[in-house]
């Protein structure tokens, strides 16, 4: 393989690659559309069938997942269809935009695990200091 670093074209393993993970992000980012609807549809039962004092809370709730999981799979599409003209045309400029749709993607997931962590880290925090005070009176100590 005779490759010059400084070609405008990317390598034939670099496409090779790409074009085999093309169709599971594809796929991935469509399913996560698909979960999106889901969960409209839940919502909309929800907020039919649910009491009126809680029906806006609910909605709170779901409109937070369902925006969640609507912008995760809309990344994800995004860097997918990027792949498309970088696989035909073989330029570094697509490869560019592809890198970046994809940057976009685990910004948006890192920061929402993140923030996932701390508030699972405070709910946690939360009830252990209910727990310890009722278990340290228990034993005495």
């Amino acid at each position: 393989m005779n490759e010059n670093i400084n070609s405008s074209e990317v390598s034939d393993a670099v496409i090779h690659q790409l074009e085999r993970t093309r169709p599971w992000v594809l796929f991935l980012s469509i399913l996560g559309l698909f979960y999106t609807l889901l969960i409209v549809t839940i919502a909309v039962v929800q907020f039919i069938n649910s009491a009126e004092d809680s029906r806006f809370s609910m909605l709170f709730v779901n409109l937070f997942f369902i925006s969640i999981h609507f912008f995760i799979a809309y990344f994800l599409f995004k860097y997918a269809v990027s792949l498309k003209p970088l696989i035909k045309h073989r330029e570094t400029k697509q490869l560019e935009k592809a890198l970046s749709s994809q940057a976009n993607f685990w910004r948006f997931t890192g920061i929402f695990f993140g923030l996932v962590t701390l508030i699972l880290l405070g709910i946690i925090s939360a009830g252990l200091m209910e727990i310890l005070p009722l278990f340290f009176l228990k034993t005495g100590g």
